[in-house]
């Protein structure tokens, strides 16, 4: 989207990125995820990215970077492929301005800092969050799914991509028995892996009464039935790993949890859970 805006036509880029096969490309493709993906935490249209400045832009999505990922290589490597990107869409030479420069320093000269114990504090915020939130019936559709896609990760262990996968056409979730078990899609026509819902003694931390009370939205908006668990906005495609990853992201955010991401919340939930 982002060259088509500067002029590209569909082959220009084709060539550019679709044509070439060097590593770099995929670097780059990384390095245009992570910019769309800040574009998407902060609301920002790309008319908009357009009139903000190249140096402000490019602190700021490292900085987001460093928040997700405390990897300095890596961090080194997306300022590099993002510098060349943003410098050819502003027309300017970011490599030798003092803010490039000012990032280089700090990114040489600095860890990332990474707490040890700070996950687990994490953890506990993102609990008390849902403690302290309305009852279930009272969440709009978004916060639901949000709370359903999160206490799958911390409390039963899914990841983003597994969620994305969850097939009510083969998963039995029965209200009136307690029961909820999730299935993937499976990959062969005998191979379906299943997942017992944990339940916990806190309703609302519990999935399995999160998930009741979504099935039953569900039903209303699918009379015929459904296949997949969670959906995208306005019920008119299937939710997506991407998705998922961003919805929680924001949550983060929004809790003021930082360094954390999506992908590290089922990793540094088992010490809250055994309090539960």
């Amino acid at each position: 989207r982002c060259m088509k805006m500067r002029g590209f036509s569909e082959d220009g880029v084709n060539l550019l990125f679709k044509g070439q096969r060097f590593n770099t490309v995929k670097r780059d493709f990384y390095s245009l995820a992570l910019l769309q993906d800040w574009l998407d935490i902060e609301r920002i249209t790309i008319e908009e990215m357009m009139k903000k400045d190249a140096e402000v832009i490019l602190t700021e999505v490292i900085a987001f970077h460093t928040r997700q990922n405390n990897s300095v290589a890596s961090a080194k490597s997306h300022k590099a492929c993002l510098t060349t990107m943003l410098s050819l869409k502003y027309k300017e030479n970011l490599a030798s301005s003092p803010t490039s420069k000012l990032i280089n320093k700090a990114l040489a000269n600095a860890t990332i800092p990474h707490r040890r114990y700070q996950n687990n504090w994490n953890i506990q915020i993102l609990f008390n969050h849902w403690r302290q939130s309305k009852q279930n019936k009272y969440l709009n559709n978004y916060d639901l799914q949000v709370k359903i896609a999160s206490l799958l990760m911390s409390i039963c262990f899914f990841r983003p991509n597994e969620i994305a996968e969850i097939r009510l056409k083969f998963s039995n979730v029965d209200k009136t028995e307690n029961q909820a078990s999730l299935r993937l899609a499976p990959k062969q026509a005998n191979a379906i892996e299943t997942y017992e819902v944990y339940e916990t003694d806190n309703e609302e931390l519990s999935p399995k009464l999160a998930i009741y009370e979504w099935i039953d939205r569900l039903k209303i908006q699918f009379p015929k039935g459904t296949d997949f668990l969670l959906w995208h906005k306005g019920f008119n495609k299937p939710t997506t790993t991407k998705d998922i990853s961003l919805q929680l992201t924001k949550l983060l955010r929004e809790l003021k949890i930082i360094g954390a991401s999506a992908y590290s919340i089922r990793h540094s939930a088992t010490t809250e859970l055994a309090k539960l």
